[in-house]
């Protein structure tokens, strides 16, 4: 099953997203893939819909990560991440 939905919804705070790009938000420094909830902000529709955020499937599990607690969209992001941040974690 596909993570993302395939339509730009429009969304609102507490929607689960996964960005598609790293970036900051407020005070977190997303990373690609990262899956967090929206916090409501007046610019949360804009970026989704300029690629930046992707509303996640809600029947779709994430993958956290065993080091840091951070979940991701895609497994493969999960273990990006665990190489560059905790140096090949696995689980």
């Amino acid at each position: 099953m596909r993570p993302y939905l395939d339509t730009v919804p429009r969304v609102s705070g507490g929607d689960k997203v996964a960005a598609l790009r790293s970036f900051k938000y407020e005070n977190l420094q997303l990373e690609q893939g990262e899956v967090f909830d929206l916090r409501g902000r007046v610019n949360d529709q804009v970026l989704c819909d300029h690629g930046y955020l992707r509303v996640l499937d809600k029947r779709v599990e994430t993958w956290p990560c065993s080091g840091c607690g951070k979940s991701f969209a895609i497994e493969s992001q999960l273990r990006g991440h665990q190489r560059r941040v905790h140096g090949g974690l696995s689980g």
